[in-house]
């Protein structure tokens, strides 16, 4: 989730008339990916103002892109995500470019679930199990933009094995997993797992790690 300070917020500003609330920074808790989107306003046909949106709830995301808007247009959204370096404390983010999210709706009263494309990897909204993100999905966003090259079906197949193997590694347990994923090997030429998704990169992970 986003903070904010109150010794951050900016509490007069002669040019601005709107009543929004107005903060030097805000701060954001947790280890969530979040929503990072465009926003630009428009005025008979002309641009009047950009502006970010920062969102950490992927409903409110999917509410703002489904929702008609009047005056403004939405842009490029991008997807940040943290990334825990293999021997290291501290975490970093990425963020990549958002491509598309499926929904998936598990039987009974449990929450949909969600795996998010980005142009170089697919987020889970929880833990794989091998079971779940392998059943019927609902594609409920897809970007308008061009985002360059993005990873199809098989890929998308090739990586959940990858997961599902990264898990059994470190049994069960998401957050190294998903780490480990990410992390250059030597025994991969300084490449992560997860970029060996190609036809042949992907035959050598399996001779190294099993199939």
């Amino acid at each position: 989730m986003f903070e904010t300070m109150p010794d951050a917020q900016i509490r007069t500003w002669s040019d601005f008339t709107s009543e929004a609330t107005l903060w030097r920074f805000v701060t954001f808790r947790g280890l969530d990916s979040w929503f990072y989107v465009t926003q630009t306003s428009i005025a008979d046909g002309e641009a009047l103002e950009d502006r970010m949106i920062m969102i950490s709830d992927i409903q409110e995301f999917l509410m703002l892109v489904r929702s008609p808007l009047k005056d403004s247009v939405l842009g490029k959204v991008f997807l940040a995500t943290p990334v825990h370096r293999k021997n290291e404390q501290t975490r970093d983010w990425e963020m990549h470019p958002l491509v598309a999210i499926n929904e998936y709706r598990p039987e009974g009263s449990e929450p949909h679930r969600y795996v998010l494309e980005t142009v170089s990897t697919y987020v889970f909204s929880v833990p794989p199990d091998g079971i779940w993100e392998r059943g019927n999905a609902r594609e409920v966003y897809r970007t308008n933009f061009n985002v360059g090259e993005k990873l199809d079906d098989e890929c998308l197949r090739r990586y959940e094995r990858v997961m599902d193997f990264a898990m059994k590694l470190f049994d069960g347990c998401y957050e190294d997993a998903k780490a480990w994923v990410k992390t250059p090997l030597l025994s991969l030429h300084d490449l992560a797992p997860h970029d060996m998704l190609s036809d042949e990169q992907f035959e050598t992970l399996q001779n190294l790690f099993g199939r």
